[in-house]
């Protein structure tokens, strides 16, 4: 079986990390609509936006600071980031600039020294 991209920040492949059963990210239309005068609605498209959730989970602390690396040398002025994002919908690798808006959840097992770095992210194309 051929290796699928869904998801690179820059030129890093961050594919593996992914929670696959829980990858939701589409290409979504946006419209400019208007009602006419007869009351019927009017919708043209005026762009698409890649926009949805994703999770990437961590078995290590060396794996969480490599990710953490990545976003930190990515990061553009504007605060998004260059990316290569699979869309569900159109079955698609789109090339596009994003925001990345997360959450970090922190798992630990002392007594075997065990950890599970987890991040929900909502991604949005510029």
């Amino acid at each position: 079986m051929a290796n699928i991209v869904l998801f690179k920040i820059g030129n890093t492949d961050l594919t593996d990390y992914l929670d696959i059963q829980g990858y939701n990210v589409n290409k979504t239309e946006e419209f400019s609509e208007w009602i006419d005068a007869n009351y019927i609605h009017h919708r043209n498209v005026v762009r698409t936006r890649l926009s949805g959730r994703l999770k990437l989970g961590f078995k290590s602390t060396a794996a969480v600071t490599n990710f953490l690396n990545v976003l930190d040398s990515n990061v553009q002025p504007g605060n998004y980031y260059p990316a290569s994002v699979f869309a569900n919908n159109d079955n698609t690798l789109h090339t596009a600039n994003v925001f990345l808006d997360g959450v970090a959840e922190i798992k630990r097992d002392l007594v075997n020294n065990r950890v599970w770095h987890e991040y929900e992210i909502d991604l949005e194309e510029r």
